[in-house]
């Protein structure tokens, strides 16, 4: 992983069954303090009790450093940091996690942005919706998933008058 990443320790908050086989985590600070602020498309590294380390996009409003949203889909065939996660991560537990990083960035700039996604590949769009909106920006998002049941953030998508119903 090259350079040793800087870490900081978390509280589970909230925990919530986002759709099937998706588990959804509000992650705070510890004391209340704001946490670092992030930018639309970042992710954290999760290190996991076992010692994994696993990546999630943070799936909530960059405007907001009072809490993170992260999503994990549980993946029976994985290598089992979901499942851990899934089954260990209960509300006021802590988690250690990295500064957010992002590799993944928009370009506020552009005229126009098209957001594809498939499955629980959303989480990373809800952060760049989010920020879109807010700069005023001209956005479409499509978004697929093989059953309606297993489509993350659908219900936070529906507050869109133009999205999925």
């Amino acid at each position: 992983m090259g350079a040793e990443l800087q870490k900081i320790t978390v509280q589970v908050e909230e925990t919530w069954l986002e759709a099937e086989g998706v588990r959804a985590f509000r992650l705070v600070d510890p004391v209340g303090k704001p946490l670092p602020c992030f930018s639309a498309g970042s992710h954290v590294n999760a290190f996991l009790p076992s010692g994994r380390i696993r990546q999630y996009s943070l799936a909530s409003d960059p405007s907001r450093t009072d809490h993170y949203v992260i999503a994990v889909q549980r993946e029976l065939q994985g290598q089992g940091g979901s499942i851990e996660i899934q089954d260990a991560l209960l509300k006021g537990g802590s988690l250690e996690i990295s500064l957010p990083i992002n590799n993944f960035p928009i370009d506020i700039e552009a005229r126009r942005h098209v957001l594809i996604a498939g499955g629980i590949g959303i989480t990373p769009l809800i952060a760049m919706a989010q920020t879109l909106e807010h700069i005023g920006a001209e956005w479409h998002l499509h978004y697929c998933a093989r059953f309606p049941e297993r489509s993350a953030f659908r219900k936070a998508l529906s507050a869109y008058p133009f999205c999925m119903n």
